[in-house]
């Protein structure tokens, strides 16, 4: 053979094998190159691979337990894990996009992502596929022991009766005395109990104040609060407020400090601090709120005087009808927490 043509056809050999390889190469990289989605990802029909489970149905939070949550997929998709107590109603989401569930990706350690808080009771978890409106898959964790909330300063969470340490302040008796109190109608943040405040609007005296509650610190053992020293900006007051989401309902949460030194609290004499706005009532079930002690203005040594929590029932009353509608809300798991408000 002639060498020229020889080396010809050899190059040419080699041209088509090179060829080959890097369209191989160059479709392998579009199935699976982890830089960015797959063929798969973008074309095929969704599959579940494994279906929902659990590394456990019973888990004690209490003693630094853990849950994780498996599931796979053909692809990788956008997905939502929902969790649900039974009796409390609190719930947990956690979210993702990937292939799978596993302990990096879908681990639970009974935090709630909206109050109520989970307590010792059975939990749905649902995973849903958002693209997917047909798919879904659920498992029950047959019980839990309650997760220990974070070390802090707790006022009352109202599972005891606070008897002479609550005041309760009635304007012009617009409060509904029967449907005021410590109660336990509808599952608390913590425990059983919470407090509800309920009020009618009396169109011919002044409709804005319609009641308070006065929490006087002897409730938590002692004249005053006793909190580690801290800048006032490090100090958070917090609480969880229910509310219907009916219209009209306002509430202010303030704090009171001994001003005279007499030891306890006196109406009229001891100063309030309040933020500079009230609270507009719109949202449904449990809702967390905190405000640093700088926010209202407190110095050191107010903080080291506080002698009661002020809580106030108002009606929005430039917007109400008439004659004017009943508005409630009620409050639990007052606190107090260093550094950052309460984490649950």
């Amino acid at each position: 053979m002639d060498q020229k043509k020889y080396f010809t056809a050899s190059y040419l050999a080699l041209f088509l094998v090179a060829t080959i390889f890097l369209t191989t190469s160059s479709c392998d990289r579009d199935l699976e190159d982890p830089a960015g989605p797959s063929l798969i990802d973008r074309f095929a029909d969704f599959e579940s691979v494994d279906t929902l489970t659990a590394s456990q149905n019973t888990v004690d939070f209490a003693a630094g337990g853990t849950v994780f949550f498996r599931a796979a997929f053909n692809k990788s998709v956008d997905w939502i894990l929902r969790i649900e107590g039974m009796q409390s109603g609190a719930v947990k989401v956690i979210e993702g996009f990937d292939l799978r569930l596993d302990e990096s990706n879908a681990t639970w350690n009974g935090t709630a992502t909206t109050p109520p808080l989970f307590r010792d009771e059975e939990c749905m978890v649902t995973l849903s596929i958002p693209e997917e409106p047909s798919y879904g898959d659920t498992l029950m964790i047959t019980s839990l022991s309650q997760r220990p909330l974070p070390t802090n300063f707790l006022v009352t969470d109202f599972e005891s009766d606070p008897g002479a340490n609550i005041i309760l302040g009635n304007f012009e008796f617009k409060l509904v005395l029967a449907e005021t109190g410590r109660r336990s109608d509808f599952p608390a943040v913590v425990g059983d109990f919470y407090y509800i405040l309920t009020g009618n609007p009396n169109p011919d005296f002044n409709p804005f104040f319609l009641g308070l509650v006065d929490i006087k610190s002897s409730i938590a053992g002692n004249p005053y609060m006793q909190l580690p020293q801290a800048s006032p900006s490090q100090i958070y007051f917090n609480w969880f407020m229910w509310h219907d989401a009916s219209p009209h309902a306002m509430a202010s949460v303030q704090i009171a400090v001994d001003s005279n030194d007499s030891g306890d609290f006196e109406d009229g004499q001891d100063a309030i601090f309040s933020s500079e706005n009230n609270l507009m009532l719109m949202h449904t079930g449990w809702r967390h709120y905190s405000f640093t002690m700088a926010d209202l203005g407190m110095t050191s040594d107010d903080v080291e005087k506080i002698v009661a929590i002020r809580i106030v029932l108002l009606s929005d009353h430039d917007n109400q009808p008439t004659p004017p509608l009943q508005v409630r809300f009620a409050v639990d798991y007052l606190t107090f927490t260093i550094g950052q408000p309460l984490s649950f």
